[in-house]
């Protein structure tokens, strides 16, 4: 009997005095203190997080910086480094594009030994282009040289080639 009668009183307690609460507590809600903490990110601008070292941001911002805020300033930090360096390896190094030309046109003039006056016209413009990687500030001269070498050779042979078609052609 008494234990019905605590198990009684318990339910009722728990059944009114807990909504009770919850319904004062959404009425009046206890005040929590705020705290005012100042965002590193939020007040410094994007250039100044990248130039200021840590001990200058500190001084800035008033109080010692979180570990997690440290570990954030590296990987931006990082991260801008990193982006700087693709900028600059986009950019980067020139191609000589006369040399690569020069040097392709060599040589199909040279392998085109059939087809002559096209072969000819292939060497000629390569040793042209050649010299124009050659005269031009481009890095890079060797293809340009190896470009004139092969056309000069190529326009040696074709000549050769020119006379064992004709020869061929009357027999």
């Amino acid at each position: 009997m008494k234990n019905t009668i605590r198990f009684t009183c318990i339910s009722l307690i728990i059944l009114f005095a807990i909504p009770s609460f919850a319904t004062i507590s959404t009425i009046n809600p206890i005040p929590q203190k705020e705290k005012k903490r100042k965002n590193i990110f939020k007040e410094l601008s994007s250039e100044e997080l990248l130039t200021l070292s840590n001990s200058e941001i500190k001084e800035k911002v008033g109080r010692k910086l979180k570990l997690r805020e440290k570990l954030a300033l590296k990987i931006i930090r990082k991260i801008a480094k990193n982006s700087k360096k693709k900028k600059t390896e986009k950019d980067g190094p020139k191609k000589n594009i006369y040399g690569i030309l020069s040097l392709t046109f060599a040589i199909a003039g040279l392998c085109l030994l059939l087809f002559p006056l096209f072969g000819l016209l292939l060497v000629f413009s390569a040793i042209a282009l050649g010299i124009i990687g050659l005269i031009n500030d481009e890095p890079k001269k060797g293809l340009s040289i190896g470009g004139i070498i092969v056309g000069g050779v190529a326009s040696l042979v074709i000549p050769y080639a020119i006379l064992i078609i004709l020869i061929l052609l009357s027999l």
